[in-house]
């Protein structure tokens, strides 16, 4: 409360006062209102990178299945190839089971484009 009462020295100085406080208070709240401006754009941004965090490791984990399943699958290739040897009629069987998985996987792959499996061409 400033002093209206009278003007004494005392009443100038405490108004002074009062204003440099009152000054001071403004400051201070528009720099806290500046803070939390910026503590929300972090939030938003902490956010987004969460998300993309989030997003970014089930890519790792997808991968990391899609290779392993890979390896498995030249591993068994490779387990054949080597059985079969030199024998055409076992080499044709894998050449065909080859074909086939082929036109799975371009089905599959139809299905999740959702456009029709074009045939494969036939040799």
């Amino acid at each position: 409360m400033r002093c209206r009462l009278h003007h004494s020295k005392t009443c100038v100085l405490l108004d002074c006062r009062l204003d440099r406080i009152e000054d001071g208070l403004t400051a201070a709240l528009a720099s806290t209102a500046a803070i939390l401006t910026l503590l929300q754009q972090f939030e938003r941004k902490l956010d987004t990178m969460a998300n993309e965090m989030d997003s970014l490791i089930a890519s790792v984990a997808r991968n990391k299945e899609l290779i392993g399943s890979t390896i498995t699958l030249l591993n068994g290739l490779n387990d054949r190839i080597k059985a079969a040897g030199t024998d055409a009629a076992k080499l044709a069987a894998i050449t065909a089971d080859l074909d086939d998985q082929d036109k799975t996987l371009a089905a599959a792959e139809a299905v999740i484009e959702n456009t029709p499996a074009a045939e494969p061409p036939t040799t």
